[in-house]
């Protein structure tokens, strides 16, 4: 009887150990599945998120255009200063940046050694930035949304000429073919009609769309190195705007619109609010989301979106708007210029075009650590919002 006892208890052991281990394996595989549950849902947040962050800056970037337009425009608010709105959009998003800094501690790597070593960059993405937003909001004064549009939706070509020569990059035929027909179908969709309204006005529209492709092309080759420099979207964009609200303000006292615009303000002080608050909103969601897309993609796609958010503009504004486009060849130059983009699109979203770029350093060289590194050989490919 005690025998049997013994084996009794015996089996009970090896029957309650039998079912620990059955647990444990169950516990081991259910955390196997938890894990793998996380890395997939990380890894669809990291393809959606391009994507969202395009969308936002598409809408920003389009309120901010028909903003600027009714704003400066004299059928609109009149409020004819392109200098103290372009001031006063930069000082906030300079605020904006370091607000985010001080709230999120960890964002902050801004640091002397990093100034010293890339100022000449950051310097030159600033001048670059003041130059092509005031251009483009002097232009507004002079011409319609539409011919502004047209002529700022040719920047992919001179971005890839700057992308050659300040990334280094190299680029596939069809990517240089169907840019090329981007700037042809721009080209033959100007109304001629408007085109001679103001050479002023169309001189800084070319002006602004030269400055806006080197300034893309610069802050590309700069953030590229992120992991060893620091210079994150958020902390390029908090230099270049610091760099930026001097300059403009030297220029605002240098010229008439410092005696101009207390008397607007004191005339109407609540439009007066309302316009530089909503500009100065769009801008700096427009600035922030516009390098981070320029980090995760690349300059020329960035510049690729930006035309094809600009077709939307210039159809819906030049047929139900403006009512500019009046001849066949305005529509032939719309077709061509709308198939351009896609094409791109269909040849960035299948992988077929890879454009490289090397690490840059401006005014001092820094070491590469091992994440530098690693950066260097994933960033190799040019990413698209679909596949980034």
């Amino acid at each position: 009887m005690e025998a049997t006892f013994i084996a009794g208890a015996e089996d009970t052991h090896h029957l309650l150990e039998g079912a620990g281990h059955t647990a444990q394996d169950g516990m081991g595989k259910s955390a196997e599945a938890v894990e793998k549950a996380a890395k997939e849902a990380k890894h669809q947040v990291e393809l959606v998120m391009p994507a969202i962050i395009l969308v936002v800056w598409t809408a920003s970037a389009v309120a901010l255009t028909y903003h600027t337009k009714w704003t400066l425009s004299s059928h609109g608010a009149a409020f004819t200063f392109p200098v103290f709105y372009t001031f006063i959009t930069t000082a906030t998003i300079f605020l904006g940046c370091a607000t985010i800094m001080i709230i999120q501690k960890k964002t902050n790597t801004v640091g002397f050694t990093q100034f010293r070593e890339q100022w000449k960059g950051i310097l030159g993405v600033a001048v670059l930035s003041v130059l092509a937003v005031a251009s483009s909001d002097a232009s507004m004064m002079y011409i319609g949304i539409t011919l502004n549009q047209l002529l700022k939706a040719c920047t992919p070509f001179p971005t890839m000429l700057f992308g050659m020569c300040i990334e280094r990059k190299t680029f596939a035929w069809p990517m240089m073919l169907a840019v090329l027909m981007i700037v042809v179908g721009a080209g033959l969709a100007v109304p001629m009609d408007d085109a001679t309204g103001s050479t002023y006005g169309l001189v800084m529209a070319g002006l602004s769309t030269l400055f806006a492709a080197c300034k893309i092309s610069l802050a590309a080759r700069l953030m590229s190195d992120s992991a060893n420099n620091g210079l994150t979207p958020l902390i390029l964009l908090f230099y270049s705007s610091l760099a930026s609200v001097p300059v403009l303000l030297i220029w605002f006292l240098a010229i008439d619109e410092r005696s101009e615009v207390p008397e607007y303000i004191a005339e109407n002080p609540g439009l007066a609010f309302v316009v530089l608050f909503l500009a100065s909103i769009y801008a700096f969601l427009v600035n922030l989301l516009g390098n981070t897309l320029t980090k995760i993609t690349s300059a020329l796609t960035m510049t690729i979106a930006g035309a094809g958010r600009q077709i939307g503009i210039i159809f819906v504004t030049g047929v139900f708007i403006e009512h500019t486009f009046s001849s066949a060849l305005n529509w032939i130059g719309l077709v061509i210029f709308v198939s351009a983009i896609v094409s791109y699109a269909y040849m960035s979203f299948n992988a077929k075009l890879k454009a490289k770029s090397k690490p840059f350093h401006i005014g001092g060289q820094a070491k590469v650590g091992a994440a530098a590194a690693k950066f260097k050989k994933t960033s190799a490919t040019e990413k698209t919002p679909l596949n980034a």
